[in-house]
């Protein structure tokens, strides 16, 4: 299994020195597995056309013939390509998703904007985190973007929807497999080594805003809790630092207080030294507090205060916007329900990755104006914004529905008006 943990080297991105011998030697046997069983006659797939290049009698080279990687064009495509095509590859092979061609595209496609969002900001970590929890208001202000958390990530490019968890199916209540098996009971350490293998989203919410550990939980079924919590404690071992961060963007509010044998979450990723992981861990508190404090002043309808929150928070604004709290929702939701247009005005043109997040029903920000008493105003701010109009929710509804229909909108609204500012 290939791992990150290279020492004198980014901690972050964990990226490989291409040059190494032992880079290079990874490489080539990437390109033999891929090769290897293409042409017929092979182990392959039998009357394939093979891709290999032919030899000067008219035979196919073998792949041990093919120094690829030696001559000064492969190494160019080490250097330039190695280090993403390694971790996609390890991820495919890891996660085994339906579609390897696209999750591979995909995964290039977001390695490479992220590498283009460091680039851009090359001091910049994206939400400027501390690690003690007492910060007051006034030490927020004083951070700048020069402040360095190897713990967050860049802000994502949600124009093409990615996870780092196998995609899963989820039926028109928003429930996915562990749902279903979180309600039943299993073999011992089954369903810990379900999820293992599956690499499901624990995040997911259903109608009611319950995950799938909120379900064992209800069903008082301790075992698929604690399997569920050893999942995330494995993520942390791992050091697999971009999935818990999915899982907090989610809203799932049970990273910190996970753990595996009496062992907290924190201390086994500190036991397991991935340095990223734990700064991560430690940012969590902070971010929520911070994430909260957003959607708070939204509720309060005070939109200088909301854009003073964000902009001390520089590129990590981003972050915060896209976060979603217990209920699914993240801060463009909450405007919208609450029908504040200076808010949602400002939130959707400066960021206009909000306008594609959904809810725990993948409903967006959309959906909501199009069923709530101000629709024309909501859904024109939102649409020139670059909102689109055809996104399907998990119940197959456009926006347009919700118009006809605004029964589920206006319940949202009520407890919207329930929550405590």
């Amino acid at each position: 299994m290939l791992v990150d943990k290279v020492p004198g080297v980014d901690v972050v991105s964990g990226r490989r020195d291409v040059t190494e011998p032992e880079t290079l030697a990874m490489l080539e046997r990437c390109f033999r597995l891929l090769t290897s069983g293409i042409g017929g006659g092979t182990a392959g797939v039998p009357g394939r056309r093979s891709s290999m290049p032919m030899t000067p009698n008219g035979s196919r080279a073998s792949t041990s013939e093919l120094k690829i990687f030696q001559d000064e064009e492969g190494r160019y495509l080490a250097s330039s390509l190695g280090d993403p095509l390694i971790k996609g590859l390890t991820e495919i092979a890891t996660s085994r998703p339906k579609d390897p061609i696209t999750f591979l595209a995909s995964y290039l496609y977001n390695f490479a904007n992220k590498d283009n969002g460091k680039d851009k900001k090359e001091n910049s970590s994206g939400l400027t985190v501390s690690e003690n929890e007492k910060n007051d208001e006034a030490n927020q202000e004083s951070r700048t973007n020069d402040d360095n958390d190897d713990g967050y990530p860049q802000s994502p490019d949600l124009d093409i929807p990615y996870t780092f968890f196998t995609e899963v199916e989820r039926d028109e209540d928003g429930q996915t497999l562990l749902h279903v098996a979180a309600s039943r009971s299993h073999s011992k350490d089954g369903l810990y080594h379900l999820l293992q293998e599956k690499q499901i989203n624990i995040a997911f919410r259903d109608t009611e805003y319950r995950t799938g550990r909120d379900v064992a939980e209800l069903k008082g079924n301790r075992d698929n809790v604690r399997g569920i919590d050893r999942f995330v404690v494995y993520l942390a071992a791992r050091g697999e630092t971009d999935k818990l961060v999915e899982l907090l963007m989610e809203g799932y509010d049970h990273i910190l207080d996970t753990q595996d044998d009496g062992k907290n979450i924190l201390r086994i990723a500190d036991d397991e030294k991935n340095k990223s992981t734990v700064e991560f861990l430690k940012s969590i508190s902070n971010f929520m507090k911070l994430r909260d404090g957003i959607h708070s002043a939204i509720r309060s309808g005070d939109p200088v205060k909301v854009r003073q929150l964000l902009e001390v928070n520089g590129e990590g604004a981003r972050l915060l916007v896209l976060g979603k709290n217990a209920t699914g929702r993240c801060a463009l939701h909450i405007a919208v329900l609450r029908e504040y247009p200076e808010i949602v005005q400002y939130i959707a043109n400066t960021y206009p990755e909000t306008l594609c997040l959904g809810d725990n029903l993948e409903r967006t920000a959309l959906h909501y104006a199009m069923g709530v008493p101000s629709v024309e105003e909501m859904s024109s701010i939102l649409i020139q914004a670059g909102a689109k109009r055809v996104q399907k929710d998990l119940r197959l509804r456009q926006p347009s529905y919700y118009f006809m229909d605004n029964t589920d909108i206006k319940q949202l609204q009520d407890e919207e008006e329930s929550t405590n500012k």
